[in-house]
């Protein structure tokens, strides 16, 4: 659900600044509080996590991502098949 590709030059709350050999480094730390946070929504007390499609817990994960993916800077839509999508446009438009 918080998937993103890191294109060069690419900021948000997923990707470290530092970078190597050209490429982007995502900020393993950060990555895991996104996803500790996410457990909120549905966590069960055995360390897993229930969403239920359509559920309370679904649909409060859902508007967490999106904020987040918002927060990145990227426009959010929903597909048909009810995916959350963030697309970063390019510089040339």
């Amino acid at each position: 659900m918080l998937a993103a590709a890191a294109a060069p030059g690419l900021q948000g709350p997923l990707l470290n600044r530092r970078r190597l050999g050209g490429r982007t480094l995502v900020d393993g730390a950060r990555v895991n509080r996104i996803l500790e946070e996410l457990r909120e929504f549905g966590g069960t007390p055995d360390g897993g996590t229930t969403r239920l499609a359509y559920s309370e817990e679904d649909l409060a994960a859902r508007r967490y991502a999106q904020g987040r993916m918002e927060e990145a800077g990227l426009s959010v839509s929903v597909d048909l098949a009810g995916n959350l999508v963030g697309r970063r446009g390019g510089r040339r438009q």
